[in-house]
């Protein structure tokens, strides 16, 4: 787990985006197909996984929820995905 960074005096954490790709080939799920569902173009997506962006708030929670994991888990506040419940 990556170690929190402060911000404005908070405590935050840096998104992982090397447990996307993870998590999406998990579910066995293409790229393509993928930012389809969450509502992204490819390109866009994919620099979420490359790590050269970072999603926002809102595409944050549905990338969460379509992976079936946590938010905190996608920020490396935790080591465990936490697979929600609806």
């Amino acid at each position: 787990m990556q170690p929190p960074i402060m911000l404005n005096g908070r405590r935050t954490h840096v998104f992982r985006a090397d447990r996307l790709q993870i998590r999406r080939e998990q579910i066995g799920l293409s790229r393509r197909e993928f930012s389809k569902r969450v509502g992204l173009q490819e390109a866009n997506y994919g620099r979420f996984e490359l790590g050269n962006s970072e999603p926002s708030p809102i595409v944050l929670v549905r990338i969460a929820k379509l992976l079936g994991c946590s938010t905190d888990w996608l920020l490396g506040a935790t080591d465990r995905p936490d697979v929600l419940q609806e």
